[in-house]
């Protein structure tokens, strides 16, 4: 992180597949960085209340419903 330059950073984007990892980062970054804010992919509620527990904002990955919705104006 230090060669990519994070010292410097101002937003951090976490959105590493392995949860345990992201969440490692994230309390790294927080601890070492506190200048840096950071967003992070979470998959689930828990994932998402996880984050929550460590103050970081993070956002849920969303996907395609599985119905195509009525009187909308995209189609799928």
């Amino acid at each position: 992180m230090q060669a990519a330059g994070i010292a410097n950073a101002k937003l951090s984007v976490i959105a590493i597949d392995d949860v345990e990892d992201a969440l490692k980062t994230a309390k790294y970054v927080t601890l070492h960085y506190p200048q840096v804010k950071i967003i992070a992919r979470a998959r689930n509620k828990t994932d998402t209340n996880e984050y929550m527990d460590i103050n970081i904002v993070s956002v849920r990955e969303t996907f395609t419903p599985h119905y195509k919705p009525q009187n909308k104006p995209w189609s799928y």
